[in-house]
């Protein structure tokens, strides 16, 4: 079984929890491979050494990230507290997208809880424990696994497709559109 990060190697993600989750499943037949580049990339390596079940491989180029991205049985999202509500990430399009089930840090309620909703498993900031836990529990449940993914390409198709995104934004424009031009006069004005 592969799970799969792929994206910066940055000090907001949090991937260093990654490796330690690596640690923890060293006696299953789980993969971790961490696919990108960025300042943390050195220190991860330097975490990761001398556990043969975790794999780097630098950034792939954008034509290969299908296939990246398909490689994975399980995508994993690790993220610091605070830095959800900045922005939402980009990469988990993609990965609901290739119909694998995500397992997420991230705040209950938030965004990306309810954007993996049914299509993976949520954990708080920063617990490893649990972060390993959700890990453990989709390598033992391949029924679990393959329904979560089916679900993830649906909910991606539903609600992250361009014309969809594109049609919800026309919609929310011409709903309030008005009123937030009149707002900004307003403000303007002021």
């Amino acid at each position: 079984m592969v799970a799969l990060y792929a994206g910066t190697l940055g000090a907001k993600q949090g991937i260093e929890m990654i490796v330690e989750a690596a640690r923890r499943m060293r006696e299953l037949p789980i993969q971790f491979v961490i696919s990108g580049e960025g300042v943390a990339a050195d220190s991860l390596q330097s975490a990761a050494r001398g556990l043969a079940n975790v794999q780097f491989m630098g950034l792939q180029p954008a034509a290969d990230l299908n296939q990246l991205l398909n490689l994975a049985d399980v995508h994993l999202l690790p993220q610091r507290e605070g830095t959800e509500g900045s922005l939402f990430p980009s990469k988990l399009t993609g990965m609901l997208a290739s119909g694998r089930p995500v397992v997420a840090m991230c705040a209950p309620g938030s965004e990306i809880a309810e954007s993996i909703d049914g299509c993976g498993i949520r954990v708080d900031y920063g617990d490893v424990a649990a972060f390993s836990a959700a890990i453990r529990r989709l390598a033992a449940g391949q029924t679990e696994r393959l329904e979560m993914g089916h679900r993830a390409r649906r909910r991606a198709l539903d609600r992250f497709r361009q014309d969809v995104i594109l049609r919800n934004l026309e919609i929310a424009f011409s709903t309030h559109g008005k009123a937030v031009a009149q707002a900004l006069a307003q403000s303007a004005g002021d």
